[in-house]
């Protein structure tokens, strides 16, 4: 992950909070920090942190540009390299021919075929990261070029030329990003404590805390615990004018009005098809340019995401990263182990949660999380994450919601069977009830 931040006002503000902001969040991002700020005539300045890059060396430290009294606006970068190390893919980046200037969080899968294509219309290329790819397609296409796009991002997109900032976040929304408003400015962040380190105005939205302690969630999926602070939705795009602060949120993708039902041609032609586009989500998720793993919890999910994986000819070694317990009820590494066994490409690794490591960690969790979860199964991912991290593996393979698409839980056995029963399919309904064994009360198939 990378993190993005900025500051857009309509009067002069102090650089320094946008450094602040920055440093707020600099887990994010270990490997490179860059900022742009927009004075309100002539051209952006370009800055870097602490780190020294050759080709970057003309740029002046962010400690040099703390007290300059004329900026409008500014973006920072935090950057967990993953496609191009080199220093063409620093941040923010800008296209010299439109002047649009660019922070990225997430990555964009099909980058090469959409670089491919803009090729072919001319469009020529300094970088091999797909943040530089955007930026061409809006040249091209404008803010419907994310329409083209298959990935997981948060990305803010500066258009001096339409005096206006784009903050866009992917269709599921994957990734983070929040934004605040205030009489004179607008701070967004992909993390909220950024924005609460600056912002004059934060307090707690007591209404929204007491809907959350009620019911687990809020009525309103955009809004958090702090009154005004909002997420940017899922699959939209937030349009800030930077001269007025004038907000205007485009959606680009509602789920709903993109099912396409295929027609009935029979289970055995879905389960082929449905293989066929898991293996090809596996195989671009795949790009990168430091190694791959996966967290393996031992259910359906992860299972098969790590099974597609670790069959590719292209990878010769897949790292799993596991959690475990001591107690047998609740673990699962054996299942995982069953996984590990029948690939030998995979290099695995586990972890044990414990109870004392919990109250050790417990206030850093919170903080990273910044809102409020559910469960303390937030502290065994956690503690996973922690077990790549110390491998060196940047980017992990993971699978959420993938256990209700394949039917993972116990619960779905029942309504399985029960879909027989409904179509008078009796005779399917019998195999299928014979292969089932109750085995600790939980369901297995033979």
């Amino acid at each position: 992950m990378c993190g993005i931040a900025g500051i857009i006002s309509t009067k002069p503000f102090d650089p320094g909070h946008l450094v602040r902001m920055s440093e707020q969040m600099k887990h994010r991002g270990p490997d490179d920090e860059g900022y742009c700020l927009f004075p309100p005539a002539g051209e952006p300045v370009f800055l870097r942190g602490d780190r020294t890059i050759p080709e970057l060396g003309a740029l002046p430290h962010h400690s040099s540009f703390q007290q300059r009294n004329d900026i409008l606006s500014g973006i920072a970068h935090r950057r967990l390299s993953i496609l191009d190390l080199t220093e063409t893919g620093h941040q923010p980046m800008t296209d010299p021919d439109t002047g649009c200037v660019i922070v990225l969080n997430g990555e964009i899968y099909n980058y090469l075929e959409i670089k491919q294509e803009l090729e072919t219309k001319g469009h020529t290329f300094r970088s091999r990261s797909d943040t530089e790819v955007i930026l061409h397609a809006y040249r091209e296409w404008g803010a419907g070029c994310v329409n083209r796009f298959l990935g997981m991002w948060a990305f803010c997109l500066a258009d001096p030329r339409e005096n206006r900032i784009l903050l866009s976040r992917d269709r599921f929304g994957i990734k983070p990003l929040y934004y605040y408003p205030e009489d004179d400015a607008l701070y967004f962040a992909s993390e909220a404590k950024s924005i609460v380190a600056v912002a004059r105005t934060i307090r707690l939205d007591e209404d929204n805390v007491f809907r959350y302690m009620a019911n687990g969630s809020l009525s309103n999926p955009d809004e958090t615990l702090i009154r005004g602070l909002r997420e940017v939705p899922e699959g939209s795009t937030l349009f800030i004018n930077t001269r007025t602060l004038g907000r205007q949120v485009g959606n680009y993708y509602t789920f709903r009005e993109h099912i396409v039902p295929e027609p009935d041609t029979g289970e055995d032609s879905h389960i082929i098809r449905f293989r066929e586009l898991l293996d090809d989500s596996v195989k671009i998720h795949l790009r990168s340019d430091v190694p791959v793993g996966s967290c393996l919890s031992g259910g359906l999910d992860s299972s098969a995401i790590v099974a597609f994986a670790a069959s590719r000819p292209e990878v010769s070694h897949f790292a799993t990263f596991t959690a475990r317990y001591d107690q047998p009820a609740i673990d699962e590494s054996r299942f995982a182990g069953m996984v590990v066994a029948r690939y030998p490409r995979i290099e695995d690794h586990y972890t044990t949660p414990s109870a004392e490591g919990f109250w050790k960690d417990w206030e850093k969790l919170i903080w990273h999380q910044d809102f409020p979860f559910h469960s303390t199964s937030m502290y065994a991912q956690w503690e996973v994450m922690k077990l790549a991290g110390g491998h060196r593996i940047k980017v992990l393979l993971d699978g959420q919601g993938s256990d209700e698409i394949l039917g993972g839980y116990d619960t779905f056995v029942g309504q399985y069977l029960y879909d027989f029963l409904k179509k008078g399919k009796l005779g399917r309904l019998y195999r299928e009830s014979s292969k089932l064994r109750i085995n600790r009360k939980v369901y297995v198939y033979d």
